[in-house]
């Protein structure tokens, strides 16, 4: 049998009988086209167990940083700030823009580096005084030195030690710089004072001369007119 409508007609499947009693076979194009357009009127289903989209939350907007404050700053016990170079740091600091923590951070840069420099600095010179023990210990001219029973080393100390403690002679801040900075461990500065130590104190002959005769006066002379002098 047949349907018609204003528009199209639909065949069924089996096919129908034609008017003269024969089969009709139905026509696919029509009947795709008829499909298409049935699709197209149906409305998509949506299935119960289907998600609906997650409203994304936006996050929490988080605090500008605190801005440079010098007085904020924070360093080790040990460690001294250098007024300058702060006021210097400061003005790059707020001209640049940059906060507390990052301030902090670059102060702390820079205490490591500094303390890493020091510390390399102190081991070379410690390394180089503990050379000069070395140098000391193998010198002839320390090594041949004699004081009474004191041979070596220990006739040196005891023979520049008698200017040295004589507050006459010697300020009595010198020995204790001579400490300090370790520069009487200096095979050089040993020898030297040694030589001196031996010049003012081993005595010898004056000569007598005429009231007239005048002599050019030396420098040791001229400091020191009550030691007698060596020939």
């Amino acid at each position: 049998m047949k349907w018609f409508t204003d528009d199209f007609w639909f065949c069924s499947v089996e096919g129908e009988q034609s008017a003269e009693g024969g089969t009709q076979t139905p026509d696919p194009a029509s009947s795709e086209a008829a499909q298409a357009a049935l699709k197209a009127t149906e409305k998509p289903t949506t299935l119960i167990t289907e998600e609906k989209p997650k409203e994304t939350a936006e996050p929490p907007k988080s605090e500008a940083p605190p801005a440079y404050d010098e007085t904020k700053l924070t360093v080790p016990d040990e460690v001294t700030l250098d007024k300058e170079a702060l006021g210097k740091f400061g003005e790059i600091a707020k001209a640049a823009g940059l906060s507390q923590p990052a301030a902090q951070q670059l102060v702390d840069l820079y205490n490591s580096v500094s303390k890493a420099n020091s510390d390399t600095i102190m081991a070379n010179w410690n390394k180089t005084c503990d050379g000069w023990v070395t140098e000391v210990k193998a010198d002839k001219e320390i090594g041949a030195a004699v004081l009474g029973d004191l041979r070596g080393l220990d006739a040196v100390k005891a023979t520049v030690g008698k200017i040295i403690d004589n507050p006459t002679l010697t300020d009595p801040k010198f020995r204790e710089s001579l400490e300090i900075s370790r520069w009487g461990d200096n095979p050089a500065a040993i020898r030297t004072l040694y030589r001196w130590a031996k010049a003012l104190t081993e005595g010898s002959g004056v000569r007598g001369e005429p009231p007239s005769a005048q002599r050019p006066r030396s420098a040791a002379a001229a400091l020191y007119p009550n030691l007698r002098q060596t020939e």
